[in-house]
Formats: C-alpha cells, sequence, structure tokens
C-alpha cells in the first residue's frame, strides 16, 4: 500500500521526515524514474481496452502502442507483469484526455496521482519489481 503525502509537499520543501518513513514498496516506487511511471499506467489502459471487442487494424494499432512502452529498464517481463486497469482507474484516465501531453505527464509525476494507481493496481508495483537497473531492483 503506497500512503499518500499530506499535504503534498512543494519541490523546495524539506520531505527528509516523511521519506524516512516510507514503507518498502514506497521507497521503490520513489526510486523509479517518475517517467516510467505513466508508461506503466498506459500499460494497464491498454490491456484494458484490448479486453474489449475490436477490430483487427485498431487491436494491432493498441498492440503496438503496447510494444512502444517497453523501453529502457522497462522490459518484456515488467510489462508482461502489468494488469488491466480497473474500471475506476479507467474513468480517471478518461477524464484527464482532454489534457494536452505535457499536462499530462506532469500530473503522472506527482506522487498522490501514481499512489492512487498504483493502489487501485497493485501489479504495476510489482512490475517495477522486475526493472533491471540496480537502484530499483528488490529481491523478491
Amino acid at each position: 500500500m503506497i500512503r499518500l503525502q499530506e499535504p503534498e509537499p512543494k519541490p523546495w520543501e524539506d520531505n527528509s521526515a516523511w521519506q524516512a518513513s516510507w514503507n518498502e514498496d514506497e521507497c521503490l516506487l520513489a526510486h523509479c524514474p517518475p517517467g516510467y511511471w505513466y508508461d506503466l499506467v498506459l500499460i494497464s489502459q491498454i490491456k484494458r481496452i484490448l479486453e474489449g471487442e475490436l477490430p483487427p487494424e485498431m487491436r494491432l494499432s493498441f498492440l503496438e502502442q503496447l510494444h512502444k512502452r517497453v523501453h529502457g529498464n522497462l522490459s518484456v517481463e515488467a510489462m508482461q507483469r502489468v494488469e488491466p486497469a480497473c474500471a475506476t482507474a479507467m474513468k480517471m484516465l478518461g477524464e484527464i484526455d482532454g489534457l494536452q501531453l505535457e499536462e499530462k505527464l506532469r500530473l503522472m509525476r506527482r506522487w498522490n496521482v501514481i499512489a492512487v494507481f498504483v493502489n487501485l493496481n497493485p501489479s504495476i508495483l510489482e512490475a517495477i519489481k522486475l526493472f533491471c537497473h540496480p537502484s530499483t531492483r528488490v529481491a523478491a
């Protein structure tokens, strides 16, 4: 379980007391580069979409998007570990659809936002555990 940070601090504020209280999962999430957070959420969204009936060309397009999410430390194995998004996560993602990409990326880098997505879909955290980068690898 990833705890929300209340109130969410500004980047220039001292977070050391809060960081000292992190559990193992929170520490793991904090050491995962935030750019991967959105990729993992998008993987869960794409997998949910792929559960439905789609024309073959649209299904292929989504499979290609899924493939593009695999890069850097985010391995195929990690991508496969992510489960499809739940209805609540899909609704949340639908609400940010109208934002510009830059605004989406900024939003998805906020601790409390990713904490909600991880709590809704713990497989995101399981995928992070599979990353090859030594600073994010945790023994199972």
